[in-house]
């Protein structure tokens, strides 16, 4: 197994982002130069506590399961990092069952990374985040404070209000008058919520960054009304005092009119264009794909609703506004090509153009290449993207409550019992006599190999650590459908005894949670001025390698 120190990582890191600067990749060096990718693996209240800045999170205990699909090319140069406990060589071991050829563990995890002079950064998304601050300084993106907002519509002024998150995050809470429309449609739909293009329009999220790129990109995409970004969005309009609507549906949203629509595609390809988007034809795609010494991702921005319907094979899901807000979350291979995907040849560019001011490397299929005439070019073309892997996973056999409860014996007297489930999900109700965990941790239990354990959480991570648990010696049992919201409720239907605690596992104890400014959702004010002042704080923290990693145009 090969490691690396924190002083080679910085330098490979430099050389990436140093090659990414350029226009254009010499084919000629070696893969090892241009690609790159930093996985963290430890859970997530770990990983958002403090990580390096590129790092990418896959948590070792679903680690199998999103490695494959977050870094597709088997030769890729990965390294993974850890907290100096031995998590990183687990999950490279895995990785190279999986069929991965070049992996490295970071020696000393991140406090060598630390200890060495490199900054680490608490909350997720980093990239994004900092990209947000620096564009809104940049572009000195208009904004409007809570209080100034509340102000207007009690004067009765026209205002439209749009929340550019996606419609699950809205239902949960949103600002009283506003509608919905994600920041990735915004530029195909927005027209038809405002009544005269004289009415401000004011962008708002949950915190700040999809406040200002939402604005931003109606701006830059040549919008006639004055826009303006929320300022804090929902936390800082509940920060000034205001009530905030909870469960509230929003209303279908259209799309523009067709002339509107052709006039917005012409400019924001010219942005695209202006930012180093390259548009490429099917043969050029192919061409990638066929590629064995670079990753290619290719993402499809549109809908979900779209998405489900029709999608070219091998493509992934990757709603505009989502992605360019959580770009970490579809792309953890730094250097690799990304290819946008849509029907309409509008929202591609709009994320192409944001995608490539972030560092990406970013590609439009020509307008006529639609995912529809992609999948009919798929008929004799490849446009596979990697090779698919296959988890070879020992069987966990399964047992149902009804099999569990049917001899009548406590089930701590015939098994182990281990709950994977969130450690809030323990804490409200488990099994009496369950002992919590996660996959990492599992290798610390007490564990007698004569007694059959019984996992109990859901499909993927049971699978994982029973696998796990197999190839060490010991016979597993998987509770089918334990993963389940109601699982406790079908629990006591049955009448297996449950436990509540509320202090176990103990917070110090709970890696899988994210303490950092959790206390938000709930309307905690501390939480809320914290998270704001984190993100406002990030460009203080980054480096200039950070900071240059980014290509504003």
């Amino acid at each position: 197994m090969k490691s690396t120190n924190a002083a080679e990582l910085r330098g490979w890191l430099d050389d990436v982002l140093a090659t990414a600067s350029t226009d254009s990749v010499n084919p000629e060096s070696p893969s090892s130069l241009q690609e790159l990718a930093l996985v963290d693996v430890r859970e997530p209240g770990q990983f958002g506590e403090g990580h390096l800045f590129f790092a990418i999170p896959i948590p070792f205990s679903v680690f199998e399961t999103r490695f494959r699909e977050l870094v597709p090319r088997f030769t890729t140069r990965t390294v993974l990092i850890d907290q100096d406990d031995g998590v990183a060589s687990l999950a490279a071991s895995a990785a190279l069952a999986l069929g991965y050829t070049d992996i490295y563990v970071l020696k000393g995890g991140v406090e060598a990374w630390h200890e060495a002079g490199f900054n680490l950064f608490k909350g997720v998304n980093l990239p994004s985040k900092t990209f947000g601050e620096l564009l809104e300084i940049a572009q000195q993106t208009p904004h409007i404070s809570a209080e100034e907002l509340n102000q207007r519509q009690l004067a009765g002024e026209s205002l439209t209000i749009i929340d550019g998150r996606p419609v699950s995050e809205y239902r949960n809470m949103s600002i009283p008058g506003a509608g919905c429309c994600p920041n990735g449609e915004l530029v195909m739909r927005a027209d038809t919520l405002v009544d005269n293009p004289h009415t401000p329009v004011v962008i708002n999220c949950a915190g700040r960054t999809r406040s200002i790129l939402g604005a931003q990109s109606l701006i830059d995409a040549g919008f006639p009304n004055p826009v303006v970004a929320l300022e804090n969005g929902t936390q800082g309009w509940v920060l000034a005092g205001f009530e905030l609507e909870h469960g509230k549906e929003p209303a279908q949203v259209s799309v523009s009119d067709s002339s509107i629509l052709a006039s917005r595609r012409d400019r924001v390809n010219q942005l695209a264009r202006k930012a180093g988007v390259e548009f490429i034809d099917a043969d050029r795609l192919e061409e990638f794909c066929s590629d064995p010494h670079r990753t290619v991702y290719l993402l499809d921005v549109r809908s979900q609703q779209e998405f489900q319907t029709q999608a070219l094979a091998g493509s992934r899901h990757a709603p505009g506004g989502q992605l360019i807000q959580a770009t970490d979350q579809w792309v953890a291979v730094r250097g690799a090509r990304v290819v946008l995907l849509d029907s309409d040849g509008l929202r591609v560019s709009m994320c192409a153009y944001w995608l490539r001011q972030l560092g990406h490397e970013a590609f439009v299929m020509q307008p006529q290449y639609t995912v529809e005439q992609l999948i009919a070019c798929a008929e004799t073309k490849s446009f596979q993207t990697a090779s698919a892997v296959s988890l070879h996973l020992n069987d966990c056999q399964s047992i149902t409550i009804d099999e569990l409860v049917k001899g009548g014996k406590p089930i701590s007297d015939e098994y182990q019992v281990i709950d994977l489930r969130p450690s809030a999900d323990y804490r409200n109700a488990h099994i009496s006599g369950a002992l919590w965990s996660v996959r990492p941790l599992v290798r610390l239990l007490e564990l007698d190999k004569t007694v059959p354990v019984l996992l109990v959480g859901d499909q993927q991570k049971t699978e994982l650590v029973s696998s796990d648990l197999q190839g060490a010696g010991f016979h597993c049992l998987r509770l089918a459908g334990s993963g389940e919201p109601d699982a406790s409720d079908q629990w006591r239907r049955a009448g297996i005894p449950i436990t509540e605690s509320v202090a176990t596992p103990a917070d110090e104890e709970r890696i899988d949670f994210l303490f950092f400014t959790a206390g938000r959702h709930k309307g905690s004010r501390a939480d809320s001025l914290l998270y704001l002042e984190w993100e406002q704080d990030l460009l203080n923290q980054i480096d200039s390698q950070e900071r240059n990693s980014f290509r504003l145009v």
